[in-house]
């Protein structure tokens, strides 16, 4: 009786432990997916940040994500007016400049990547006024 308690036991060991594993395995896979869709590259930006930005909390990681995320809103804005869609581009231009610098300065040294880094935010947040500008603009999408 005792052997097949002991039996019993080992049995439900390596079945908790297969559990876990399993569980560990799959919860790494999802976070990898995560991982890699935080990396991927947004049409018209540009290429060639770090691939550890997509999980950082550091300065420049966020102000990477920030600008991809601007990049994506702006893509998916229906301007349909000629003058709409020139600002369009104007702001891509300068979203993918900033990005750019940006990107440039993940081989600076510490102290001076901060200072710079600090010094893009007031540009990054006019970029972000001119994008709320463009998608509230009255008639956006309506083919004036």
């Amino acid at each position: 009786m005792i052997h097949w308690l002991i039996f019993l036991l080992v049995i439900l060991a390596v079945v908790v432990v297969g559990a876990v594993v399993t569980f560990a395995v799959m919860l790494a896979r999802r976070s990898k997916a995560q991982l890699a869709a935080g990396v991927e590259v947004v049409p018209g930006m540009p290429a060639g940040a770090p691939p550890e930005w997509a999980g950082q909390h550091s300065p420049e990681a966020k102000m990477h994500r920030r600008l991809t995320s601007l990049a994506r809103t702006l893509a998916s804005a229906p301007l349909s007016d000629a003058a709409s869609i020139e600002r369009k581009v104007g702001v891509e231009q300068r979203l993918q400049d900033l990005d750019r610098r940006l990107i440039a300065l993940a081989v600076v040294p510490d102290a001076a990547r901060r200072d710079a880094v600090a010094a893009l935010n007031p540009e990054v947040a006019a970029v972000e006024a001119q994008i709320v500008a463009l998608a509230t603009e009255p008639g956006l999408g309506q083919g004036q």
